[in-house]
């Protein structure tokens, strides 16, 4: 159960970073110091807006808007990454939440599943920090394009979401730690049949009528299991006449 909690937790965090738009921010340059900084994630950007309320007043929205044609090949590699981290990390923990009750794990595939965690998926997570080391973090097309990039930072900082996938890495490898540590789940083990005395009590109704009842039980002792008694029987010669 411990594996599958941890696990879960390491999903979920680096669901934030990949498929979410507060991974890295630009911050606005000095000067600047009402303006909001300007958020993205490998797939999303934050895009901030309003909308009519009640009365006079309006509401403003933050919503994660797509910009696919900016991506560059690092990027798309860090968008690889993620998918790979979240299809092959969300099988493996749906698996570990099912294994306590299925219990198909084997002790080398309980460890092929631990490793598989500790460097595999923890790899393909990793991985994708190289958002930072992408043209969309040092030379941002989108800002370029909105004609803004010299309101802000010509490089992107670390954000939120980039908290949460460090911990989705070190979580990622935990479970694996964990998984080696505590072992395979392993079926309970079925004590011996026992021996039991039941007491009936009959009682005829005053139709004729018999009802026989439960009264009591009493339990007895284990019941060994039979064991195979080899029977060695005696053939008598034979003469042979002539």
């Amino acid at each position: 159960m411990v594996p599958a909690i941890v696990a879960s937790f390491a999903f979920v965090t680096g669901y934030l970073f990949s498929f979410q738009c507060r991974s890295i921010q630009f911050p606005p340059i000095d000067g600047l110091a009402n303006a909001s900084p300007v958020q993205f994630g490998p797939w999303y950007a934050l895009a901030s807006g309003t909308k009519p309320g009640p009365g006079d007043y309006v509401i403003a929205t933050n919503t994660c808007v797509s910009y696919s044609t900016y991506a560059d090949p690092k990027l798309k590699t860090v968008r690889a990454f993620g998918i790979i981290a979240a299809i092959i990390g969300g099988l493996l923990t749906f698996a570990l939440w099912l294994a306590p009750c299925l219990y198909v794990f084997t002790d080398s595939t309980w460890r092929c599943v631990a490793l598989t965690f500790m460097l595999f998926v923890t790899l393909c997570q990793g991985l994708t920090f190289l958002l930072y080391n992408s043209s969309f973090c040092l030379d941002n097309p989108l800002l370029k394009s909105l004609g803004v990039a010299h309101l802000y930072s010509s490089e992107c900082q670390w954000d939120e979401g980039s908290s949460t996938n460090a911990a989705s890495v070190v979580l990622y490898f935990l479970t694996g730690v964990c998984m080696l540590v505590i072992g395979a789940p392993k079926r309970p083990v079925q004590g011996p049949a026992e021996t039991q005395t039941v007491t009936y009590q009959k009682t005829t109704n005053p139709d004729g009528t018999s009802t026989v009842a439960e009264v009591a039980v009493v339990k007895g002792v284990a019941v060994p299991n039979p064991q195979k008694q080899e029977v060695t029987e005696e053939v008598p010669a034979k003469e042979d006449t002539v």
